[in-house]
């Protein structure tokens, strides 16, 4: 941190104002800004990249920020997606758990290393094919990246590869 930290300074209310302001600045954006410092900085080889998801199974009722039950929320125009509250609910279950509702969890790591160097929440019903392409536009826009990216089959579609071109 810097300096000497002592326990009374980490208390919860500083930890929650810390908590907001990385919120604020974007999650995916802070996590992959401090990846590339850290690839660069401990050169990392990055000839390849590996994009896949991963569906996160939880238990229990998830409510929005209002106290309103996910399922009852309607999605407001006006919110910037990158700033939006996750939905937590039943969607494709890898883990065969249709009975459990998920978030997901998508990265981009290093092909040899498997370094992460992005990494982004989102829905639990959120589709791999529908997806891939964004985060993969929103990687690029933070690293300069010449070298090949590997991804399982949702990224080959027509449209997607499309968006390429």
């Amino acid at each position: 941190m810097g300096k000497e930290v002592t326990p009374k300074q980490l208390n919860d209310d500083i930890i929650g104002r810390a908590l907001d302001k990385y919120y604020q600045a974007g999650t995916t954006k802070l996590f992959t800004a401090i990846a590339l410092k850290a690839a660069l900085k401990f050169q990392v080889e990055m000839k390849s990249v590996h994009l896949d998801s991963s569906s996160i199974s939880v238990e229990g009722a998830y409510k929005n920020c209002q106290g309103k039950s996910q399922e009852a929320e309607i999605e407001s125009e006006d919110i910037e997606s990158s700033m939006k509250t996750i939905k937590i609910v039943h969607g494709y279950s890898r883990d065969k758990r249709r009975d459990l509702k998920q978030f997901m969890l998508q990265t981009i790591v290093t092909g040899d290393e498997d370094v992460p160097l992005y990494l982004k929440i989102d829905d639990g019903n959120a589709d791999d094919k529908s997806v891939f392409v964004a985060r993969l536009k929103e990687f690029k826009k933070q690293w300069t990246f010449d070298g090949i990216c590997v991804a399982d089959s949702a990224l080959y579609t027509a449209e997607n590869l499309s968006a390429f071109v």
